[in-house]
């Protein structure tokens, strides 16, 4: 009875520890996949539909571990296995990214999707088979089904996985280091499995790897040592994962570089793009004594601006370790006119009550919904209301326009559209790598060099010697007329710049975004015809979930700045969801039946047409600041509770066994989720707005709920004729 119970006990644990190490090996490899190839959000909708498509294949195979006479025994080493393959995952994506493909070239989109699907194959597979076994073994000594049980256990350990992360592994560990203790982890619980199930070779077997294994991490340093395939011929500095993403300094001779996830930022010797960024904006003001450096990417920009002898520069940097690299590997930001504010840039120009005369924003290109935000009218305006009569403010943008084709016009046009609608003068200054748009209230000059001689600032590269007005003139006049004046504006709840530069990666490659589209629809479709009742509300609960949690997530990012600080709370409130609602569904839904699955899947329907106006009225500023972060957060936790109480339910209604109810189940909701996460992510926010692509998420739903209810009524009809 005592070991029995101890069985018991052990398997309940094995899910929540399942649940905690998916999630922190998601979130890690999903990072080194970043830091490996360009990290949009396309991208990351690839990576995370394929990790959702490979772990619901790997929870269909899982019934057939079941059929043997003693399934518990495949625990030790599937837990053994989930503890090493992730290191080696890791490993590989480093070593293989110039091996495989061309040192330093643009991955296409068959290119990302196959290397990661690839990748990811072994631990997802593995992953999905262990989730639908701990849930036979569970129901198995419980005598019922616990698949919904096994489900809330899962999410219980994932809500723990995002507490550790954020809070412990990523401020004190790197990714090695995170995913030798998650190594660890496993190899406990494969220990003590064994242990009770007296199998010494696997026990000698955990005890022999953990030693392996421990070994290699303090001979070797594996973070390190991997590292260096992604930076060949440079010597890394110092490599830092953050909360903000991977920042690495290494040094070639000597010059500087600084790389954030894996993209080069600048280099310290780049002595053109360091002056232009400064220069070409803080010439036109004849008396700049108040200035404001967004973000601190470009090395030697400070020592730059305090060549006009300002009183105060405020350097915005949200990421307190981007400020420690460029503290010991640039000048200037000791000087005591520099002020370093360590702090979301929307939040802080919303909130400073300051007034500057020269706004210099040296952020990302747009090629993200996150980065699209410092291009949006809302920001603009923001910036607007703080510059001085006359001030003027400067934002670089990609590389020389008048080399690139019509889908680059067009984010150049978005952007200068943008700009138009709350500045009166508008100028564009080609650069000898990025362009510049300047704006202002007062009229902009272009004759850089002769402003530059005039007020006697020593330069090394702007100025008569190497600039020629004329040509720089006439530049920036072709690229003027060339731009689109209908081609829209960006938005915060419209990042359209993010779909045009979507577009324009693309066509590196002659790709085109649409057969994403198509190719998820038409899943969507055989799924709603071929499929029964259950399995479609799961599919159409698990695609509803995913789009409206990345929507929310998106918005909360637009509404509050920096989404990484707050994405931890985030993640680990919608897991809490799941836990609950599969936990606590019968205290709200007591009984099992078709009809109220129908009920519950036409509840998600609703909310997820009513979530776009809430999150409208949230933007507009009906509720204090405080309230509205506390409805974002309710919002995410309620779609999460019904998604949760949707699968303890459907796992009630299903007949079979507990693994076949598990694996289908699951295999159906991830699956959902799948499609549902690539196609919010790569075209329907992009395209559409955050607002019409969560009206179009609510449609999706009401189609597929509609279609289940149309399937419950036929079978009624049936049975009864």
């Amino acid at each position: 009875m005592e070991n029995s119970d101890s069985a018991r006990r052990l398997t309940a644990w094995g899910v929540v520890a399942l649940g905690f190490s998916s999630i922190t090996t998601q979130i890690v490899l999903l990072r080194e996949c970043l830091n490996v190839v360009d990290g949009n959000e396309l991208v990351i909708g690839i990576i995370l539909a394929n990790w959702m498509i490979l772990t619901a294949a790997g929870s269909y195979l899982g019934q057939f571990l079941v059929s043997g006479n003693h399934p518990r025994s495949l625990l030790p080493p599937l837990f053994l296995l989930l503890g090493v393959i992730p290191m080696g995952t890791a490993c590989l994506l480093r070593f293989l990214r110039d091996r495989v493909f061309v040192a330093g070239s643009m991955l296409s989109i068959v290119q990302i999707f196959s290397a990661s699907f690839i990748l990811l194959i072994p631990y997802c597979i593995l992953a999905g088979a262990s989730f639908t076994l701990l849930a036979h073994l569970l129901s198995e000594e419980r005598r019922m089904d616990f698949s919904a049980r096994a489900y809330s256990g899962e999410s219980l350990g994932s809500v723990l996985g995002g507490l550790f992360w954020n809070f412990i592994f990523i401020l004190f560990l790197s990714a090695f280091q995170t995913l030798f203790v998650i190594f660890l982890f496993n190899a406990f619980i494969a220990f003590f499995v064994s242990d009770q199930e007296g199998k010494s070779i696997w026990k000698s077997a955990a005890v022999s790897v953990v030693l392996v294994g421990g070994f290699i991490m303090i001979l070797t340093n594996p973070d390190a040592l991997t590292k260096e395939f992604l930076y060949p011929g440079q010597k890394i500095l110092s490599s830092r994962d953050t909360p903000y993403g991977n920042l690495v300094v290494t040094s070639q001779g000597d010059q500087r570089n600084f790389f954030e996830n894996g993209s080069l930022l600048s280099s310290t010797n780049d002595v053109a793009l360091c002056e232009e960024s400064v220069h070409y904006a803080m010439i036109q003001h004849p008396h700049p004594k108040q200035v404001l450096l967004i973000c601190a990417g470009t090395p030697g920009a400070v020592a730059e601006i305090l060549k006009y002898h300002v009183e105060r520069v405020d350097l915005v940097e949200v990421d307190p370790w981007m400020i420690s690299l460029m503290h010991e590997f640039t000048p200037g930001l000791d000087h005591p006119e520099v002020n370093i504010i360590n702090e979301d840039p929307r939040v802080y120009v919303r909130n400073c009550g300051k007034h500057y005369d020269v706004v210099l924003m040296n952020v990302p290109d747009p090629t993200t919904v996150q980065n699209s935000r410092f291009y949006t009218v809302e920001f603009f305006r923001d910036i607007r209301t703080i510059l001085s009569p006359d001030g003027l403010m400067s934002v670089n943008l990609l590389e020389n326009f008048d080399y690139y084709g019509p889908r680059a016009r067009s984010i150049a046009s978005v952007v200068y559209n943008s700009l138009s609608s709350q500045f009166t003068d508008v100028a564009l200054i080609p650069g000898s790598t990025k362009d510049y748009f300047l704006a202002s209230s007062q009229p902009l000059r272009m004759d850089i060099a002769t402003l530059v001689r005039q007020r006697g600032i020593p330069t090394t590269y702007v100025n008569a010697y190497y600039i020629d007005e004329n040509a720089l003139q006439e530049r920036s006049r072709a690229v003027m007329c060339s731009l689109d004046r209908s081609a829209g504006i960006n938005r915060d709840l419209s990042p359209l710049s993010c779909y045009y530069q979507m577009q324009y990666w693309l066509s590196y490659f002659e790709s085109r975004p649409w057969f994403l589209f198509l190719l998820g629809v038409t899943a969507i479709i055989l799924i709603i015809i071929r499929f029964d009742t259950i399995d479609v509300g799961m599919f159409v609960g698990g695609f509803a979930s995913a789009s409206l949690e990345l929507l929310l997530i998106f918005a909360f990012q637009m509404t509050f700045g920096f989404i990484y600080k707050a994405l931890g709370i985030i993640i680990t409130i919608f897991m809490a969801g799941l836990a609950v609602g599969s936990q606590f569904r019968t205290r709200i839904l007591a009984k099992s039946t078709l009809a109220e699955f129908s009920v519950l899947q036409f509840v998600i329907t609703l909310y997820a047409i009513l979530v776009p106006g809430i999150v409208l009225m949230l933007k507009a500023g009906i509720v204090s600041p405080g309230w509205t972060e506390t409805i974002f957060f309710a919002l995410m936790f309620m779609i999460s509770v019904l998604i949760g109480m949707q699968f303890s339910l459907g796992a009630s209604l299903r007949k079979g066994s507990a693994a076949s109810v598990a694996s289908r189940l699951y295999c159906i909701d991830l699956i959902g989720s799948a499609i549902g996460a690539l196609l919010i992510t790569t075209i329907l926010i992009p395209l559409l707005g955050l607002l019409n692509s969560g009206f179009l998420t609510g449609a999706l739903t009401f189609i597929g709920g509609t279609a289940a209810r149309m399937k419950q009524r036929r079978v009624h009809t049936t049975a009864n004729g």
